[in-house]
């Protein structure tokens, strides 16, 4: 059987909307800035033998590497599969905990010791450890809430409830469900250890960074939308591998 050509009609309507589209795609491939950073001063191996999560290590250098760059943290989104449920996705594993504050800010602390340092850090390399455990386990909080929310606002629609729950009527959960740092480990298999994933930035002041974890290096690939005033890729990128030399320099005694 071979090929044959489909005739498509297309009204106007429907070629307004396509106009529409191929604009708002143009401008999103014009506005994508994608960096790579190839550090290959350590990877896995080390982070295991200095006794951590690789994970969770890099997790919190994103965090290191935001607050040195910026001065605060912000709603982080790094997936957790649950394939081990029935018709289970992902949850959200969230890595700026307050630990995590506690130890950038003592990492940015020049009257903090180096033992004091430690000391946070392995709180908060506990804490994500703890929080990646409860959503493999299916405890996490986002997936929750959001259907909570979900049930809420249809609640409203169908006439049910006047409103909202005041909790979801705050300014404070619309910005929990945003996220300026969207992170997600991707790791290749050795034949194939030059191979990593990227994606852009999922909301425009944010930062996308995808990472492949490999034995003896670390790819990352930093997105950010090149217009944003917030954010700065290169100096995103730079921070990145500042932050993971001074976890180095932490662990070596």
């Amino acid at each position: 059987m071979s090929a044959k050509p489909l005739s498509w009609h297309v009204d106007a309507s429907s070629l307004e909307i396509l106009k529409k589209q191929t604009m708002e795609f143009d401008e999103l491939f014009d506005e994508l800035d994608l960096e790579v950073l190839w550090f290959d001063d350590f990877g896995r191996e080390f982070i295991k033998k200095a006794g951590f999560s690789p994970d969770g290590f890099v997790q919190l250098a994103l965090q290191l590497a935001h607050f040195k760059l910026h001065g605060y943290l912000v709603s982080t989104y790094e997936s957790a599969s649950l394939r081990r449920f029935r018709a289970g996705r992902v949850d959200n594993i969230r890595a700026n905990t307050r630990e995590a504050l506690a130890w950038v800010k003592a990492m940015n602390d020049a009257n903090e010791t180096k033992k004091g340092r430690l000391v946070l850090f392995r709180r908060a390399a506990d804490k994500q450890a703890l929080v990646t455990q409860e959503n493999l386990l299916g405890q996490g909080i986002d997936n929750h809430l959001c259907a909570l929310n979900v049930l809420a606002r249809q609640s409203v629609e169908n006439g049910e409830t006047k409103s909202l729950p005041e909790f979801f009527q705050d300014p404070l959960w619309a910005e929990l469900i945003r996220f300026p740092l969207s992170t997600s480990q991707v790791t290749t298999s050795a034949d194939i250890p030059d191979c990593y994933l990227c994606y852009g930035a999922v909301v425009r002041d944010g930062y996308g960074c995808a990472y492949n974890l490999q034995s003896n290096a670390i790819i990352f690939a930093p997105s950010a939308f090149k217009s944003n005033p917030r954010t700065n890729l290169t100096a995103f990128k730079n921070s990145i591998r500042s932050a993971l030399h001074d976890m180095k320099n932490l662990l070596s005694y």
